[in-house]
């Protein structure tokens, strides 16, 4: 799956949890993600960068789940 809205262009991070292991990818409008991609496991809150001065914006994340479904919650910090 990936964010069909776009993070806003104001936000710098976003915060990530998975109630199950999943693979993420970061990228524009077309991001996919495989099992080739970075692992992220299960019950970890974490804060992620998408861009912020003189870097790239990444306004979409694609997740593919490790084993099974899950659901990821995604947050937006300015």
């Amino acid at each position: 799956a990936r964010n069909s809205v776009a993070f806003d262009d104001e936000t710098r991070v976003i915060s990530l949890y998975a109630t199950g292991a999943v693979y993420i990818q970061c990228g524009d409008d077309t991001v996919t993600a495989s099992t080739s991609d970075h692992y992220f496991p299960a019950g970890v809150y974490y804060d992620l960068a998408i861009g912020g001065d003189k870097t790239l914006h990444t306004p979409h994340i694609a997740v593919v789940a490790a084993d099974s479904d899950c659901t990821v919650y995604i947050s937006e910090k300015l």
